[in-house]
C-alpha cells in the first residue's frame, strides 16, 4: 500500500546491465527509489508488487517484451494509471505507433540526453499525481512467472473477443441495408456482450420517425416488455431533450413472445435493472442502445465496459443505414410530396398487379386529381401550390396501411394501389380520404384561408375479364377520375 510520505519509485525493466547502471545514476541523482528488473517477466512481477510511480521499459527484452509489459499493466485495474515510458533504440514510426498503441505514455530514443528524461518523468508524475490517493487500500499483489502468463493470456483472449466483436458489427456496416435490417443484425451482437433478458435500439430514422427494435434473449412478461419499450422510449426523449409523442414509431420485436401477461399494477423495472448506452454522430444523437436485466447490478463491470467501447463502433454502423436509407428515399420518393415518384410506383403496380393474378387476390387502383388547382397557382402562387399538394399527400399517407403504397402520377395527380382490396372497402378508404381533404383548412402564403377538394377514379382488378396487364387499370381508373370531374369534382366515381 502507498503511503504519500514514502519516496517516489521507478521501475527499470532493461537487460542491459550498462542501461540499467545509467538510469539507476541519472534517478537516484533526482532523489528517486529505483527498482530494476532485468527482464519483462520480472518487470510485471514487480510491478504488481511494488505499484511503482512509474515504470522505465525497453522493448526487446527476455520472456516477455516492453510491449506485452505495457499492455498488461495498462490493462489491470489497479496500474492502470502507472504512467509508462518506452526507451528504445527503435526509432522506426511503426515502433512509434505500437507503443503508444499499448498504452504508453512516451517513447524514447536511447540516445535521451539526462535532462530530457528528468523532464518527462516530472511531467508525467504531475500528469498522474492523484495516482497515490487512488492506490490507497491497494493491497501488493505477489504473482510468479506462470501468473503473469495467466494474466496476460486472459487480456489477450479479452482482447480477441472484443475485436472479434468489433469485426461483427464493421462487416454489419458494409453490408449496406436498411436500417430496419441493420439494427435486427445488430442486436444478437449485442446479445454475446452482455448478459441480458431485453436488448433493444430506439433510433430516429427521419426526423419525425423513429426505429424501436427490441429483442428478448428469453421469454418475458408483455408487461415488462412494455415497461422496456416505454423506459426507452423516455431515455430517448431525455437524450435528445425534445418531445417525441407525435413521432410516429416502427415496432419490430425479435425473439420469443411473450408467454404471460405479468403485474398490469407494476409500474416501473426494478432499480437499476437497464443499462442505457447513447447512440451518436459526432455531435448528433441518433439514438439510444438500452439493456434489461433484472440484477444489472450484478453483472461483470467488464461487460458494460465493453458495451462503451462498442457503442462508437454501432453508433457508426447504424448512421451508414441511415444515411443508405436516405440515398434510397431520394431515388424512390417524389421531393415535394415524399410520395413514391412515378417511376417506382409504376414498378411496384407492375409487381403487386402480378402478384394478385397469381394468388387471385384484390387488387384496387385509385387516381386522385386536385380539383380546380390551376387556379391556385395563379391565384396565390406556385409556392401555394406546393403546400397544397404536400398537404394534400400527407393526408393521403395518415389515411392508408403500412402495406399500400401511394405515389406522385404526375403534376396534381396522386396514385394508391391498394392490395389485397375489395373495390368496397377501397371506396371507404377514398371517401375517407376525399373527405379529410375537404375538411383541412390551409393557408396561402399571404395566410389567407383555403380549402381544396378532390376527384377520384377507382379501377379493380375483379373488373378485368381478360387482364393483360397493368395499363388497363390505370386507363379504367383514370376514365373514371375524368368522369368524376365532369360530374361536379369533389366525388368519387367506380363504376
Amino acid at each position: 500500500m502507498k503511503k504519500a510520505a514514502d519516496p517516489i519509485s521507478i521501475l527499470i525493466a532493461d537487460d542491459s546491465p550498462t542501461m540499467r547502471l545509467l538510469l539507476e545514476e541519472i534517478l537516484k541523482k533526482e532523489g528517486y527509489k529505483v527498482i530494476k528488473a532485468e527482464d519483462g517477466l520480472q518487470a510485471a512481477a514487480m510491478a504488481f508488487l511494488h505499484h511503482p510511480d512509474l515504470i522505465i521499459s525497453d522493448i526487446e527484452m527476455p520472456k516477455m517484451d516492453g510491449y506485452q509489459v505495457s499492455r498488461l499493466l495498462k490493462n489491470d485495474p489497479v496500474l492502470v494509471h502507472t504512467p509508462v515510458i518506452i526507451l528504445t533504440s527503435k526509432d522506426s514510426s511503426g515502433s512509434v505507433f505500437w507503443g503508444y498503441q499499448t498504452g504508453a505514455d512516451l517513447y524514447l530514443i536511447k540516445d535521451f540526453k539526462p535532462e530530457d528524461l528528468t523532464s518527462a518523468i516530472s511531467e508525467l508524475l504531475l500528469k498522474y499525481q492523484n495516482r497515490r490517493q487512488m492506490l490507497r487500500g491497494a493491497s501488493a499483489e505477489k504473482v510468479d512467472a506462470f501468473q503473469i502468463l495467466a494474466k496476460l493470456n486472459g487480456f489477450l483472449d479479452t482482447q480477441l473477443f472484443e475485436v472479434t466483436i468489433i469485426n461483427e458489427i464493421n462487416r454489419v456496416s458494409v453490408s449496406m441495408t436498411s436500417l430496419s435490417d441493420t439494427l435486427g443484425q445488430l442486436l444478437p451482437i449485442v446479445d454475446k456482450t452482455i448478459e441480458n433478458h431485453l436488448v433493444g435500439f430506439a433510433v430516429f430514422s427521419a426526423e419525425d420517425e423513429i426505429s424501436l427494435c427490441i429483442r428478448a434473449s428469453r421469454p418475458v412478461s408483455a408487461r415488462t416488455l412494455e415497461l422496456f419499450q416505454f423506459g426507452i422510449l423516455q431515455d430517448l426523449a431525455t437524450q435528445v431533450n425534445s418531445d417525441i409523442t407525435e413521432c410516429r414509431i416502427e415496432v419490430e420485436l425479435l425473439g420469443p413472445a411473450p408467454e404471460t401477461a405479468g403485474d398490469a399494477s407494476q409500474s416501473e423495472l426494478p432499480p437499476h435493472s437497464v443499462y442505457s448506452v447513447p447512440v451518436r454522430a459526432k455531435e448528433e444523437n441518433l439514438g439510444v442502445l438500452n439493456v434489461f436485466h433484472p440484477q444489472m447490478d450484478r453483472l461483470p463491470v467488464s461487460s458494460k465496459q465493453l458495451l462503451g467501447k462498442m457503442a462508437g463502433h454501432l453508433s457508426a454502423t447504424i448512421n451508414t443505414a441511415r444515411l443508405y436509407d436516405k440515398i434510397k428515399a431520394l431515388s424512390l420518393l417524389d421531393g415535394l410530396t415524399q410520395l413514391y415518384n412515378r417511376r417506382y410506383i409504376m414498378e411496384m403496380f407492375k409487381l403487386e398487379f402480378n402478384k394478385a393474378l397469381r394468388y387471385k387476390n384484390d387488387l384496387t387502383l385509385l387516381m386522385f386529381d386536385l380539383d380546380d388547382f390551376k387556379k391556385v397557382n395563379d391565384s396565390h402562387g406556385h409556392l401555394t401550390g406546393d403546400l397544397v399538394l404536400k398537404s394534400v399527400a400527407a393526408t393521403l399517407k395518415a389515411s392508408i396501411r403500412n402495406i399500400d403504397l401511394p405515389g406522385r402520377y404526375g403534376g396534381e395527380e396522386l396514385i394508391l394501389i391498394l392490395p389485397e382490396t375489395s373495390k368496397e372497402n377501397a371506396r371507404v378508404v377514398g371517401e375517407r380520404v376525399r373527405e379529410r381533404v375537404q375538411s383541412t383548412l390551409l393557408k396561402t402564403m399571404a395566410g389567407n384561408p383555403l380549402t381544396v377538394t378532390v376527384s377520384i377514379g377507382l379501377a379493380c382488378l375483379s373488373e378485368l375479364v381478360n387482364p393483360d396487364n397493368e395499363l388497363e387499370l390505370v386507363k379504367i381508373a383514370d376514365g373514371r377520375l375524368y368522369q368524376a370531374k365532369r360530374a361536379g369534382k369533389n366525388r368519387l366515381v367506380s363504376e
